[in-house]
């Protein structure tokens, strides 16, 4: 189940302009650490190994051949949006379902969730048909659902789920972040990010920090708003970062730190109060065909990736430095992944639920 590379180093370029120090590691990933004229921290020693402690097929669960699409953690519980329209919650210690519910509103065409969220006792779910819904955390019991497609006047999709304890932002494939009050549903704010693009611009990952919500584009963009007002503080061509044309794929934040996923294979790392860059990792282990982040996600201290090959990686949150790697797909993509603490979750392509620790 492990997947253990050798100590090759690969190549990454990074704009000169933002680079003061880079450090290539050989332990199988590339690392940039950017700490002004001095060199990163101490890498923590890793709270777990990615050791798999359960895995719940899904399929069975709802009854039906579908997909993991996306997963949220909670301290006691896992939270999976699947392909068909249903979200299930599963134990945490043990991965026994708990509830499950169909956000679908009855559609009859095909609805898929593609994200969730827990914020403080709710689940919140996006669908491919524009609707956010939240959900009891403990019962799975509907309290309010939001057709923000409505809310906007157009066709869009919810591309992507986050919530913190009052708020949740919802990212849409019309390049607009949507902000409603968690306990109401009703609209706080909306907020376009694609920068006056020509081209169409999907908001393809949201995350509350510290204070703010920050969302990723399919353009390459990463922008940081005000979470209380939708104000934008700051924003950072990723793509520039790098010098190389990509989509930012997923998002993640903690209190100090945004980390984004990207199609090129690459976990980067900016500073949440002003958009520096902190480091960037090469999650693909050398992979000759194209490896896209599929997921990011906090944990204490770890930043935690999922990749269109089926790994789930762990990196030190402070330096991105190489913790573990697990396949946990077996020949199948990692949809999305969740962490809570030391542990992890993966949402597989095919109905698999995976926790590790």
């Amino acid at each position: 189940m492990r997947r253990v590379w050798g100590a090759v180093s690969f190549d990454l370029e990074v704009s000169p302009m933002l680079l003061t120090r880079a450090l290539a590691t050989t332990t199988g990933a590339s690392m940039i650490l950017v700490a002004g004229l001095g060199v990163g921290p101490a890498v923590a020693a890793p709270p777990s190994n990615g050791t798999v402690t359960w895995a719940t097929d899904l399929a069975t669960v709802v009854g039906t051949g579908l997909d993991a699409t996306s997963v949220a953690a909670g301290k006691d519980a896992a939270f999976s949006g699947t392909s068909a329209g249903v979200v299930v919650a599963a134990d945490a210690a043990t991965g026994v379902p708990l509830w499950m519910t169909d956000v679908t509103g009855g559609a009859g065409s095909p609805v898929e969730v593609s994200g969730v969220a827990f914020g403080r006792d709710v689940v919140v779910a996006g669908t491919s048909t524009g609707e956010a819904t939240a959900m009891d955390a403990a019962t799975g019991l509907v309290r309010w659902a939001t057709d923000v497609a409505g809310v906007l006047g157009t066709d869009l999709a919810v591309t992507s789920v986050a919530a913190d304890k009052s708020t949740v932002a919802v990212g849409t494939s019309t390049g607009v972040v949507v902000a409603f009050d968690a306990a109401t549903g009703l609209l706080l704010w909306a907020t376009d990010v694609t920068g006056g693009a020509g081209s169409p611009v999907e908001v393809s990952g949201v995350a509350f920090g510290k204070d703010v919500v920050v969302a990723g584009t399919s353009t390459g963009g990463a922008t940081a708003m005000d979470a209380a007002t939708g104000l934008v503080r700051w924003a950072t061509d990723v793509a520039g970062v790098l010098g190389t044309d990509l989509a930012v794929t997923s998002v993640a934040a903690d209190k100090s730190t945004v980390a984004v996923g990207t199609s090129t294979g690459v976990v980067v790392a900016f500073d949440a109060a002003t958009g520096l860059l902190l480091w960037a990792t090469d999650v693909t282990g050398g992979a000759g065909s194209p490896v896209e982040v599929s997921g990011v996600a906090f944990g204490k201290d770890v930043v935690v990736a999922g990749t269109s090959t089926g790994e789930a990686t762990a990196m030190d949150a402070a330096t991105g430095a190489l913790w573990w790697v697990t396949d946990v797909g077996s020949g199948s993509a990692v949809l999305g992944v969740a962490a809570e603490k030391s542990r992890a979750y993966a949402a597989i392509a095919g109905g698999a639920l995976v926790a590790l620790d």
